[in-house]
């Protein structure tokens, strides 16, 4: 019986084991190894240890298994949740691990064979995609797509991904199929491959530089419509015509708002519309984009899925984030082609003619659609009535701001740090945590101010809806110092040394700019505890400062005195006789 048995070894013993068998015998002795070690590991185990070495050995289907056992018995471990959500986007957009035959002689990596000829031959269909799900897709061209080397060199920069490592896909039978990192970027000569047939690439969307040059909405169909398809041949020919309709309606919508894109089938169950930007922009701003437009042009059919890619700007526990196929290579699990489709749906006869100018969009018009789809989302602070906001200052640039309120254009001709955060929300329409919280509780102050930071604000389209709502700021403003704790590379870069008038109700803070009268009521003391919270830390810094000085000074002072006595306890003369 389970009592009679012995105790299992402990579980950093087994998880050594696996690896020793890994270095001694090989990936496949390990994997039999690690199922071994599972069968004895203790019912609570560390499910992200146990994960992590299933990557290692190649078992992707067991590493989420365990992360997503853990996560059912601790669902508030954030680093669970966040290695999961990594390994999910490693394996790629709508990517499921499926179990299937085992065919122990067929490698993820072995090329598609070529015929007599020397052309590459249709990668064979494997035996678990959903039978009869792609019906006469399946007969679609797969022969190479060939390119000329400015096509390659133009598809490369076109989906200029991270430059130092890519992904490449693989499918082993009874393992599922995923994605694996190759270190080293995507050359024109592995592009060709991926053309061929040969394997299949793709890209991390997040660049070295925390930029993305192109963006992916991914359509696709939910689990348990997969699951009908594969059981009902009808099933299946209906939601593939789904799939077709809703891919060209999403093409429409998408230019329709001023979105241009290029629609790709994946190559298994759905549809990839792709869009490439003018320069590369933040991967947060674009993040922030696509994950309102996903929300915006969600499918109404049930069935049907929307994904935005990138999904985040975080990189994620591994540091690469979220990945893509990219079009026109064979789908290792389906042996289909991801063709770019023309306006009717179908493969693009010459997808090089889509390619060698495609519209793309700019900052500007991201950052236009972006607010706009914020500004247009329900309505915030849910089951509160309130009256219809007031209009906000039209604000374009500096002049703007300067002529919206003598006081406003007071402080900011004062204090330099308020004028760069001002300065950055209006040209590059974009504003940290950090930066709004400096801003709200300094120029949010301001009778006048208040207004012209919404205004600034909604320039800004990460800004969160709630930001928008929040009421002119009570209490304390933010003194010199948090400001320099807040916005350190703001205040590096200009002049942020200025000096107040000493007074037992002040303290230093960009609000004593617009006078004394104006600073002294900006600091009387405030109701609320925050408030005095503020003004007792601002002068206990202060204190333990002065301390600090004073205590220096009294020390130097002692070293002095004692300089100055001779050896027998008189004071000795300050200039020796032979020094006269």
């Amino acid at each position: 019986s389970r009592r009679d048995a012995a105790p299992s070894p402990p579980e950093a013993e087994l998880l050594a084991r696996v690896r020793e068998r890994a270095e001694a015998r090989g990936l496949a002795a390990a994997r039999r190894a690690l199922r071994e070690a599972l069968a004895v590991a203790p019912e609570r185990r560390d499910g992200l240890a146990w994960s992590r070495l299933a990557q290692e050995v190649g078992e992707p289907e067991l590493a989420l298994s365990e992360l997503r056992r853990a996560l059912a018995a601790s669902p508030g471990a954030t680093a669970l949740r966040e290695e999961l959500a990594a390994l999910e986007a490693d394996l790629g957009p709508g990517e499921e691990v499926q179990p299937g035959e085992d065919d122990e002689s067929f490698s993820p990596w072995a090329p598609v064979p070529a015929d007599e000829g020397g052309a590459v031959a249709r990668p064979r269909a494997l035996p678990d995609a959903p039978p009869g799900f792609f019906g006469s897709h399946r007969t679609a061209s797969t022969a190479p797509v060939r390119a000329t080397a400015g096509d390659l060199v133009r598809f490369l920069h076109l989906f200029a991904g991270r430059e130092d490592v890519h992904a490449r896909q693989w499918h082993t039978h009874g393992r599922g199929s995923g994605y694996h990192p190759v270190p080293g970027p995507i050359t024109p000569e592995l592009l060709r491959q991926h053309l061929a047939g040969n394997l299949t690439l793709g890209a991390y969307l997040l660049r070295l530089d925390g930029t993305v040059a192109f963006f992916v909405l991914d359509l696709d169909l939910g689990k348990r419509a997969v699951e009908r398809a594969r059981r009902n041949a009808s099933e299946a020919a209906r939601l593939r015509a789904l799939v077709h309709r809703a891919g060209l309606a999403l093409r429409t919508e998408l230019r329709e708002r001023g979105v241009p894109a290029l629609l790709a089938d994946s190559g298994f169950k759905g549809r990839h519309a792709i869009g490439f930007l003018r320069q590369p922009l933040p991967a947060g701003e674009v993040a922030t984009f696509v994950r309102r437009l996903a929300k915006e042009l969600a499918p109404a059919d049930s069935d049907l899925q929307l994904e935005p890619f990138p999904p985040s700007a975080r990189p994620g526990p591994r540091g690469l984030g979220a990945l893509v196929k990219l079009p026109l290579g064979v789908h290792r699990r389906t042996g289909r082609r991801a063709h770019l489709l023309d306006g009717e749906g179908r493969p693009a006869p010459d997808p090089w003619a889509l390619l060698r100018d495609p519209p793309r969009l700019d900052a500007e018009r991201l950052r236009d659609l972006s607010a706009a789809l914020r500004d247009a989302g329900p309505p915030r602070r849910r089951g509160r009535s309130r009256s219809a906001p007031a209009p906000l200052p039209a604000v374009h640039n500096v002049s703007d701001v300067y002529a919206h309120d003598p006081a406003v254009a007071l402080l900011l001709a004062r204090c330099p740090v308020l004028a760069a955060l001002v300065e950055r929300a209006l040209r590059v329409r974009r504003l940290s945590h950090e930066e709004r919280v400096v801003l709200r509780h300094s120029l949010g102050q301001l009778e006048a101010g208040h207004p012209l930071l919404l205004a600034l604000y909604a320039r800004c389209p990460e800004t969160p809806p709630a930001a928008l709502d929040a009421g002119r700021s009570q209490g304390f403003p933010i003194s010199c110092a948090k400001v320099r704790e807040r916005v350190p590379e703001i205040t590096r870069s200009v002049p942020c040394h200025c000096r107040f008038p000493e007074g037992a109700a002040s303290y230093p803070t960009p609000l004593l700019h617009l006078g004394p009268h104006l600073g002294r009521e900006a600091v009387e003391p405030a109701h609320g505890v925050e408030a005095l919270s503020e003004r007792c830390r601002s002068l206990g810094e202060r204190q333990a400062q002065l301390e600090g000085e004073l205590r220096a000074a009294q020390a130097h002072l002692e070293r002095a005195l004692a300089e100055l006595r001779a050896p027998d306890g008189r004071k000795r003369p300050a200039v020796e006789e032979d020094e006269r």
